[in-house]
């Protein structure tokens, strides 16, 4: 049980380096690709109010917002699980 708690708690300094430190080279590849990932979002959004291609591509752009929403979630509930506590 001690080992896991250890484990835990160096996994949440990991994820506390790699989503809040743009310092090292695993934070500046987690902002880049988070930045990427916004970037390529708010073009599915914009593709899909293009009424064409709504019409050609319309449920693909929806299943691509719903994974860009899913994985945006993750992210942040990352962040707030491995923040510090206050107090």
């Amino acid at each position: 049980m001690v080992e896991t708690s250890k484990s835990l708690a160096r996994f949440r300094t990991i994820a506390y380096t790699v989503i809040f430190e743009a310092d090292t080279k695993a934070g500046r590849f987690f902002d880049l690709a988070l930045i990427w990932l916004i970037v390529a979002s708010v073009a599915v959004v914009l593709l899909d109010s293009l009424d064409a291609v709504h019409q050609a591509l319309g449920a693909g752009l929806l299943l691509l917002e719903w994974l860009f929403t899913l994985g945006f979630t993750v992210v942040y509930i990352a962040g707030v699980w491995c923040a510090p506590q206050p107090g």
